[in-house]
């Protein structure tokens, strides 16, 4: 982690101490443009040795903490130190994005997925026609067990892979109707279990969508082959 060597360059507590999730875990500050260049040369090495396509995570502020602890010391010199979150990450995408295409490579990004059903940055500067903006391709984690209960009118949307997909989604293709959104579907259980019921549930209901590709995510890469497999001629 760049911080341990250089808290200089991470978000921070108001002491001057490095500001922690509730995982421990430390985030660089969006707002210093080093940052930005420490990332770049990442980007560019992945490049060098040939990668085809540069896929971002966590291209967004830090959320699994107390934000009102949390200081940006890069605001005291980033251009606009009025500039809204969404507007630094954004600016952030396309410095990266430029470089990744000048190399002739794709950009992709992975982002929240409840942020296709709202009009606000949900706190972490994912604004969704801003952050997708920059990227060719962008892959929402839409995982039915993490949207809340009550959302999309959903009793339980972990229990509805295919109902909570099909608005999650459908709300992508409605706001981004010309972008490729390639969707990191559910292929693990929390709180309810999940098998290939579930998984071809959100496959089908990507498919219907109108989105042709998707990616599993599971942490342990322990994946549901019976979901993947294509149905036997009969016979």
């Amino acid at each position: 982690y760049v911080p341990t060597v250089h808290p200089e360059y991470s978000v921070r507590l108001a002491t001057g101490k490095v500001w922690k999730d509730h995982s421990g875990h430390s985030w660089l500050d969006p707002y210093n443009k080093r940052n930005w260049d420490y990332v770049a040369k990442r980007v560019a090495f992945a490049l060098d040795i040939g990668f085809p396509e540069i896929q971002l995570d966590y291209v967004r502020f830090p959320s699994e903490g107390k934000a009102s602890t949390q200081v940006f010391p890069g605001k005291k010199t980033y251009e606009d130190p009025k500039a809204k979150p969404e507007d630094v990450v954004s600016a952030f995408a396309t410095f990266i994005a430029d470089r990744v295409r000048a190399r002739h490579a794709t950009i992709s990004a992975d982002i929240f997925g409840i942020i296709s059903s709202s009009r606000s940055d949900q706190g972490i500067g994912q604004e969704l026609e801003k952050v997708a903006e920059p990227f060719d391709v962008i892959s929402p984690m839409v995982y039915p067990s993490h949207f809340h209960k009550g959302e999309y009118g959903s009793a339980d949307p972990n229990r509805s892979p295919y109902a909570i997909l099909m608005k999650s989604l459908g709300d992508y293709k409605k706001r981004l109707p010309k972008k490729v959104v390639r969707p990191w579907l559910q292929d693990f259980s929390l709180g309810y279990p999940y098998g290939a019921k579930e998984v071809q549930a959100q496959i089908k209901a990507a498919h219907d969508v109108g989105y042709d590709e998707f990616l599993l995510w599971n942490a342990r890469s322990r994946f549901t082959e019976a979901a993947l497999a294509k149905d036997k001629p009969a016979g």
